[in-house]
């Protein structure tokens, strides 16, 4: 499975809000740093060898809710947790329907 890393999420936050407008606070646009690097951890995830989100739905859905509710970014909460996603299911070959 593919994850993605700080950096695409940073650059994912970065080229949306360049995009749809709103503001970027240099260098990374950070309100909670701490949400995406527990993000980045849990995705992948497991205990005792097991998966915590076994499910693709359930580490997209992890991806999408821990950046708008943790407030991650600044700006560009909501807008970057779906595109997230969208790149998330993309590269692990599956999509919304």
């Amino acid at each position: 499975m593919e994850y993605l890393t700080k950096k695409d999420i940073i650059l994912i936050n970065q080229m949306t809000i360049k995009q749809h407008g709103g503001n970027f606070v240099p260098p990374f646009n950070f309100l909670n740093e701490s949400t995406v690097d527990y993000l980045i951890e849990a995705v992948g995830g497991e205990l005792f060898g097991t998966p915590v989100y076994p499910k693709i739905s359930d580490k997209a859905g992890l991806y999408m809710f821990n950046i708008i509710s943790g407030h991650a970014f600044q700006d560009g909460n909501k807008r970057t947790g779906l595109e997230v996603v969208l790149l998330f299911l993309k590269l692990n070959d599956s999509i919304l329907k």
